[in-house]
Parts: structure tokens; C-alpha cells; sequence
């Protein structure tokens, strides 16, 4: 049981050891699309399609952690970049 939730912990936690919300939320809209056509396959005793909407959903969830990584990425990029020029700016002066 260990072994799973840390696991569960590296899969969900940023670089930073903190829990990610993005990351929750789109395992959590992942496995309820997921479960939801699984069930409604066993229960029909027949194999229903995916669906275009149900891939539409897994793709933007998957899509947005993806841009907010990347904003983030490039967010504290500025923040070195501005962090160079003002030292370089102090040590200049």
C-alpha cells in the first residue's frame, strides 16, 4: 500500500514535492471518463465507441495541464532572466 501512494504522491506532486490541483483534476476527469465507458461496455455486454466527445474531454484536460506547465516554465524563466539583469544592473553600478 506504501508503494502506491507514492506512487500516487510522484505522480501528482510538481518538481517542487508540492501536490499539483491540475494534475488531480485531470486523473480525476481521466478515470471518471474512463470508468464510465467501462462500465457502460460491461453492462451492455457490448462494445460501445469511445466517442469523440469523450476523447474531446481527456485531450483538453490533458491539453491544459500541458499550457499551464508551460506558462509556468516560462513564467519563472522571466523571473531568472529579471533576477540576471538587476544583479548585472547592481554590479555594473
Amino acid at each position: 500500500m506504501n508503494k502506491l501512494k507514492e506512487f500516487l504522491k510522484s505522480l501528482l506532486s510538481e518538481d517542487y514535492g508540492h501536490i499539483s490541483f491540475t494534475r488531480v483534476t485531470t486523473l480525476i476527469t481521466m478515470v471518471t471518463v474512463l470508468g464510465v465507458w467501462v462500465y457502460k461496455n460491461i453492462v451492455s455486454e457490448t462494445f460501445i465507441d469511445f466517442g469523440d466527445q469523450s476523447a474531446y474531454i481527456i485531450l483538453f484536460c490533458l491539453g491544459a495541464k500541458v499550457a499551464s506547465k508551460f506558462i509556468e516554465v516560462a513564467g519563472q524563466a522571466k523571473e531568472k532572466e529579471l533576477e540576471i539583469n538587476s544583479s548585472e544592473q547592481n554590479s555594473s553600478q
